[in-house]
């Protein structure tokens, strides 16, 4: 059951994404695991994630696609990279 549209992390504040940043450096940033934030972001994956990387991966790609607008790969291929169109 993928996370409404609308929804809006508690105390979270709207973050512009600027191309070449990932999960990683955002993460980092703020001292915090990938995961946590991806997490707050789209709660349910981090569990998906323990289970099964590979669909959690896929499930936030797609959430990236469709929420934020995110259309290419990263250079790893794997996940979708962080900027917009």
């Amino acid at each position: 059951m993928p996370v409404a549209e609308s929804y809006v992390p508690p105390a979270g504040i709207r973050h512009p994404v600027a191309t070449g940043e990932t999960w990683i450096s955002l993460a980092r940033g703020l001292g915090i695991d990938p995961w946590d934030l991806i997490e707050f972001n789209f709660p349910g994956v981090k569990l998906v994630q323990q289970r099964d990387f590979q669909l959690a991966t896929r499930y936030v790609n797609w959430y990236l696609a469709e929420y934020v607008g995110c259309q290419k790969l990263a250079r790893t291929g794997k996940t979708m990279s962080l900027r917009s169109a």
